[in-house]
């Protein structure tokens, strides 16, 4: 699996650390490491020529792992936990981790112990998890389950007896609650990975990655969220990355200045270009990314979109849904009761690009035709069509007779 495709599973927002073939160790100076590392070609390069593993918990939107030691525990913690444990899981040599994304509070790295005997890791803020590559035993590392982290909240997870610390009765001391990066403790055998920027292939696009440290993980999920894989929709992904700029200066707490801003859009021009209509400028497109940044209304993020979508992991899908045999078209219906909802039940904007974007899908076709199938099984009706004449999503009702 190369790194485009790990990221894909695991997360854009997740940071990956290019470790020593055949060990656990980073290299180099990595401790004040951001997710911002990983829109540098050069450092995305290094990644591929050894062992990968993950920074866990907030440097990587809380991303969290649980170690287990052995075959048969691994297996009895999957047999308590068996609903949460449809996630991904990694092996090594013996035992196996189980990855998940954590809402809320959660302890930070901590060694486990069942009965006074060693059974395991919490994985979180302080750690890392290897995921690719060989252990140093000579195993290669593998996907016992390949699929995307499960979201959950620490108290989702069932503890077996005897355990130490007592997890499943409070999370006690050190629970990782902010976002402040954690360092972790420092080898007397790192090597120095380039720290210099000033010749990177990011630094060249436009990125600086130094001109704004504190904000490199948020451009980084900006930048992401803002991919142009096609011609025909440039304006809503320009639009897209101009939510992400207002959702990072949400995050520190002051306006991102001009200067940043262009750093921004030089780094999605560059790789937008192919997709780009050749008879407009970079101006135009500047132009039109300032228009849509001085009219966003709903950051990155906090907008209503993301929270329906959201919604829908913790409320029971209609029972209209449960005509179909897909979870994820189960979960679509579920999407927009949320929607509609959310807009006072009256119609709602919805785009196939949106819809695919938040299935994760290759392309916007799949998407498209569920929202024609959902109109002909009488759950959604098209109220105004949408289209590139318009440049706006279609705006569907939710019937009530799908509630």
């Amino acid at each position: 699996m190369n790194v485009n495709e790990m990221r894909d599973l695991l997360g854009q927002d997740v940071l990956l650390l290019h470790c020593k073939s055949k060990t656990k160790q980073p290299v180099g100076k990595w401790k004040d490491l951001t997710a911002g590392a990983m829109v540098n070609p050069a450092y995305l390069a290094k990644l591929e020529t050894g062992n990968i593993g993950v920074v866990l918990g907030h440097k990587s939107g809380g991303l969290c792992s649980l170690d287990i030691d052995s075959d048969d525990e691994f297996g009895a913690f999957i047999t308590l936990n068996d609903g949460i444990c449809q996630t991904l899981c990694t092996r090594s040599a013996r035992g196996g981790n189980l990855w998940w994304r954590l809402t809320g509070s959660y302890p930070r790295l901590t060694t486990l112990k069942k009965a006074g005997a060693a059974w395991g890791e919490w994985r979180s803020d302080g750690a890392q998890t290897i995921v690719s590559g060989v252990h140093p035993s000579g195993q290669p590392y593998r996907f016992l389950r390949r699929m995307k982290p499960l979201e959950i909240g620490f108290n989702q997870i069932k503890w077996p007896a005897d355990m130490t610390p007592p997890f499943d009765l409070e999370l006690g001391n050190g629970v990782t609650q902010s976002t402040q990066p954690t360092e972790f403790p420092k080898s007397p055998d790192d090597t120095e990975f380039t720290d210099d920027t000033h010749e990177s292939d990011a630094n060249k696009s436009g990125m600086a990655v130094g001109v704004v440290l504190s904000s490199a993980q948020d451009f980084a999920e900006a930048l992401w969220a803002a991919q142009t894989t096609a011609p025909g929709h440039n304006h809503e992904r320009l639009f897209t990355l101009a939510r992400g700029a207002k959702a990072l200066e949400l995050k520190i707490g002051r306006s991102i200045t001009e200067i940043e801003l262009r750093n921004l859009f030089n780094t999605w021009f560059e790789k937008a270009t192919p997709h780009l209509k050749k008879e407009l400028s970079v101006d135009d497109y500047w132009f039109e990314f300032m228009e849509g940044y001085e009219n966003v209304k709903h950051p990155l993020g906090t907008g209503f979109i993301e929270a329906a979508w959201k919604k829908t992991l913790t409320c029971e899908p209609p029972v209209v849904a449960n005509q179909f045999q897909d979870a994820c078209l189960r979960r679509v219906v579920c999407f927009c009761r949320e929607l509609w909802l959310s807009s006072n039940r009256k119609p709602f904007f919805l785009s196939c690009r949106t819809l695919q974007q938040l299935l994760n899908h290759p392309d916007h076709v799949r998407s498209a035709r569920w929202l024609r199938g959902l109109c002909r099984a009488k759950i959604l009706a098209v109220v105004e069509a949408g289209g590139s004449k318009n440049r706006r999503a279609s705006r569907y009702q939710y019937l009530p007779s799908a509630k």
